[in-house]
């Protein structure tokens, strides 16, 4: 007689019903009979038939208990009654459900700035640990923007999203799971973005001169100039420059230094294939922003993406952004670049899509 295959279990919370699946490759299985026991004492606290064709056992609520250990085995009956061998035996926890949550995040929450640093908090009545956790941006329609890597930094929970534009609707998520593989979400938190515009008055600061009858205005305003190519440039809508012709540029090297972690968005259109479209440098060292184009395994059709080639003391390493469909001439085009503790992160956006 054949054995089933039960198939391991994550921990999960017994106040709720849980599904325990199996392999079966013997004559049809029309009942299925589960064997639970306490993984210390070894004694049995459950052991049901159950009648399905389904190659599962739905174990009901409460039939266990949260904080304890607990091992398990299947058997398979056919339609003669007959029963199959145990199966192997797998080790599972039972464990409360945590409470993983954003500390300073609300629904319809207006964020007034271009970056923001989350918070999140986690508790679990057992004391389980959590194992890592994920962080995601979505735009209005619900379409992925930006997803960290996993972070196994659980000591900290904190992530600053950066790239966020004014007068848009986001969606942010986090996800994470313990170390006995308890998913978590916070589901999808709706925020809007809307830039504090500060009063020119201040950024100037009045000074009283009674003895000389006048006073003294001082401003932290810095006027930076640039340099192009050709030299008198053609704008467009006001609101953009004109950089379509072969060897045209705009330069800022005077007045202008970025000495710590930063954020930069770039908006545009009708970007050329394979063109460099930002360069920084310090004289010695420098990172170039390229608009790229290729076709990739498992992608229907070409795709355009960004490439940011980074030179340094240490090494030189390049870094991809995500995808996205290959847009028109007149799509505006977002890309976010952004480094914190030397380390960068590279995104792409089609905002007429």
């Amino acid at each position: 007689m054949p054995s089933p295959v039960l198939y391991g279990k994550s921990a999960f919370d017994s106040t709720t019903e849980s599904i325990f699946t199996f392999n079966w490759n013997g004559a049809q299985s029309v009942k299925n009979r589960l064997v639970v026991k306490n993984n210390i004492t070894n004694e049995t606290v459950y052991d049901q038939v159950q009648t399905t064709f389904q190659l599962k056992h739905t174990l009901p609520a409460n039939a266990l208990i949260n904080g304890v250990t607990y091992n398990a085995v299947i058997y398979s009956i056919d339609i003669n009654n007959i029963q199959s061998s145990i199966s192997n035996t797998i080790v599972f926890k039972c464990l409360s459900t945590p409470s993983w949550e954003f500390s300073n995040l609300v629904e319809n929450q207006i964020i007034h700035n271009s970056s923001y640093e989350l918070q999140l908090t986690y508790s679990q009545t057992e004391e389980e640990l959590l194992n890592f956790y994920q962080l995601f941006l979505y735009d209005s329609t619900h379409s992925l923007i930006f997803q960290s890597g996993l972070i196994y930094d659980t000591t900290s929970l904190s992530y600053t999203l950066s790239g966020l534009n004014d007068n848009a609707q986001y969606y942010i998520r986090a996800t994470s799971k313990t170390l006995n593989g308890m998913d978590l979400d916070t589901g999808y938190i709706k925020v809007s973005v809307e830039y504090i515009s500060p009063s020119i008055f201040s950024l100037v600061i009045p000074e009283n001169m009674k003895f000389d009858g006048c006073i003294k205005i001082s401003s932290n305003i810095i006027d930076i100039e640039g340099v192009s190519n050709p030299a008198t440039l053609n704008y467009i809508n006001d609101t953009m420059v004109d950089l379509s012709v072969a060897g045209s540029y705009v330069q800022f090297d005077n007045q202008f230094e970025i000495t710590d972690d930063f954020v930069i968005q770039i908006n545009g259109m009708g970007f050329k294939d394979y063109s460099t479209i930002l360069e920084l440098s310090n004289g010695t060292y420098k990172i170039e922003l390229s608009y790229a184009k290729g076709i990739f395994t498992g992608q229907s059709g070409e795709k355009v993406y960004c490439v940011l080639k980074v030179y340094n003391s240490l090494t030189n390493y390049y870094l991809t952004s995500n995808l996205i469909d290959v847009p028109l001439d007149t799509d505006r085009i977002h890309i976010w670049l952004r480094r914190v503790s030397s380390l960068y992160d590279l995104i792409i956006v089609n905002k007429s899509v």
